[in-house]
């Protein structure tokens, strides 16, 4: 599929297995729901105000593809790999992220309430302002990741990388990082809550 027009198209349902889809420009309020889009390569497509409830992700790779305000509640990531793409804004409460690798991923108040994201490759991630309370990072490697101003009440990060990762001025009450690594070199200025398993010493910033 390359420089198709589809917006306010609905695919809905529809078997898009290892699918190449290149440069759709116009799928504005296109509609995805229960589609399966599993071992599809995605490249250079937009992909605004877009529903993806319930879609088939797994082993997927998209690079240059933008999804803002997009909804992807409860859908299975499984083995996706992204580089630099943009989830600014989406809702993927629930979405099942663990081991997926997320390249320069820019998600600026993208809602992750209770999604797993064990393992996931998050480095250098833009992640100001997400919703992300529930959340599962253990051992997901945010080196570099910025979550200032993000809530990430009651998450994990248990035995995650947070190497100079910023969590400027997030809500982190009951938040665990037992044995995350990096916390001596992240920034934790300015948070609000309580968090578990972290060092008073740590929220001093580098």
């Amino acid at each position: 599929m390359t420089g198709t027009i589809a917006n306010f198209a609905s695919f809905s349902g529809a078997d898009m297995r290892s699918v190449k889809m290149f440069s759709m420009h116009q799928a504005a309020n296109a509609s995805f729901d229960g589609a399966d889009w599993s071992g599809s390569a995605i490249t250079d497509n937009r992909f605004v105000n877009a529903s993806f409830r319930g879609t088939n992700f797994q082993g997927v790779s998209m690079e240059d593809v933008r999804m803002s305000n997009s909804h992807f509640e409860g859908n299975n990531f499984i083995g996706l790999i992204v580089v630099d793409s943009r989830l600014q804004y989406c809702s993927l409460r629930g979405a099942q992220l663990s081991g997926a690798s997320l390249r320069d991923l820019k998600a600026q108040h993208a809602d992750f309430t209770g999604a797993q994201m064990r393992g996931t490759f998050l480095q250098m991630a833009r992640m100001e302002g997400v919703k992300a309370s529930d959340a599962d990072f253990s051992g997901a490697d945010l080196h570099w990741a910025v979550l200032d101003g993000a809530d990430l009440s009651n998450s994990r990060f248990r035995k995650s990388i947070i190497t100079e990762a910023s969590f400027k001025h997030t809500k982190c009450n009951g938040a665990d990082f037992y044995k995350a690594r990096g916390v001596v070199l992240a920034d934790f200025t300015n948070i609000s809550g309580t968090p578990v398993n972290l060092e008073l010493k740590a929220f001093m910033p580098p």
